[in-house]
């Protein structure tokens, strides 16, 4: 089955050092061959020189070349942006993964962010002879930036819009404290095609208005980039987090060329599917009956190491069927120690696993990502 195959690269971050193109070119003559991409998706830092060279080396070959920029994360360090605000008046914590990377997140509902992400890419980026935007960090924080991080936000702007959506902003601070009341995160009743039911109506209302909020914002931004003549494509959480941040990924596959949910397994870090788990239940106070309730509710099995492949699967395909743009799932295929224990065999059975998606897109870097496992990549793709 042939299927639509991208590479990703992290160049680096807003500040400090970038990889060179003589990195990028060499990693790319040894992956090519091996992994026959349509695209290649690199970001994020600033300087030119690495992107005009990558860009006459994709275009001679005819491969696709978006640019990968964090839209409500990380910049803060290039603009002025206001800032999250969570539900005890303090600002959001960050989560430092590595250099270039803090998820210091800022609000996606204020208008001064959605300028300060078009500001970023205009004045670094449009002239680079990218064909696309690939859109990162579109998004509130999940918990793993804490509790306020993931209940935000509570800013001037987003109380106003709240008290004229008719949100009963006490009421929601009350159901806040009492968290940890609740068998399962937030009084979940049910999980069917990618969608939560909540016992609580106001949890019902707070999400699905973040959800609105994000859609938004990342209109007016998709309409600026469409304007400009670029293709878009969207990082977005697995499914079942999504509903958390702000992300209705079937109403935001209308606004893009493609989304790539990021199905990691092995990951523990941001968008890790078993890390993200870990944070929801920790930091919304649930017992230990209600993770077993929780893992019910979900078809999940909790003992699965790396995350259960099956029900990560079902999320992925529930998503494919629900989108209005092509689905490429995410997967790691580099390998960090300690944080992506990323081996053949993984990459082998979550391929499978994920067969039923129209495309992959290799994350999260290819600069780190060890010959085996793309060698790996390349032996099930010719299975396939």
């Amino acid at each position: 089955m042939k299927r639509d195959l991208t590479l990703q690269i992290f160049s680096g971050g807003f500040e400090g050092q970038s990889a060179s193109f003589e990195q990028v070119r060499d990693k790319l003559e040894a992956a090519l061959p091996l992994i026959p991409a349509s695209r290649v998706i690199m970001g994020w830092s600033v300087h030119p020189e690495v992107y005009q060279k990558t860009a006459r080396y994709l275009s001679d070959r005819g491969i696709e070349f978006y640019l990968w920029l964090p839209v409500f994360s990380e910049t803060g360090l290039t603009e002025t942006c206001a800032p999250i605000v969570g539900h005890t008046g303090k600002a959001a914590q960050s989560y430092h993964l590595s250099e270039g990377e803090n998820f210091t997140f800022y609000c996606p509902h204020h208008p001064q962010n959605v300028r300060a992400a078009l500001n970023v890419f205009r004045r670094h980026f449009a002239s680079h002879g990218f064909d696309g935007v690939f859109l990162d960090k579109i998004r509130y924080p999940s918990f793993v930036n804490g509790l306020d991080g993931g209940l935000s936000c509570f800013c001037p702007h987003c109380l106003d819009t709240y008290e004229r959506e008719g949100l009963d902003i006490d009421a929601l601070k009350k159901r806040i404290r009492r968290l940890a009341a609740v068998d399962t995160p937030f009084g979940a009743t049910a999980y069917q095609d990618s969608v939560y039911t909540f016992g609580d109506e106001l949890w019902t209302q707070f999400f699905a208005l973040k959800s609105r909020l994000v859609f938004d914002s990342l209109g007016v931004i998709c309409a600026e980039l469409r304007n400009m003549g670029y293709r878009i494509g969207m990082d977005v959480f697995a499914p079942f987090i999504s509903a958390f941040v702000g992300q209705d990924i079937p109403k935001l596959s209308a606004l893009c060329d493609f989304v790539k949910p990021m199905m990691y397994r092995a990951t523990h870090a941001p968008a890790g599917l078993p890390f993200e788990l870990e944070a929801l239940l920790r930091e919304t106070g649930v017992s230990k009956d209600g993770r077993h309730a929780f893992s019910a509710l979900l078809g999940l099995d909790p003992e699965s190491d790396p995350f259960d492949p099956a029900f990560a699967a079902r999320d992925l395909d529930a998503l494919v069927r629900s989108c209005a743009c092509s689905v490429y799932a995410g997967l790691e295929f580099n390998r960090k120690p300690g944080i992506a224990e990323v081996d053949p065999a993984y990459i082998r059975e979550t391929l499978s696993a994920y067969s039923g998606s129209a495309g992959f897109v290799f994350s999260w870097d290819l600069l780190d990502a060890p010959m085996e496992n793309i060698r790996a990549v390349g032996e099930w793709i010719c299975s396939d």
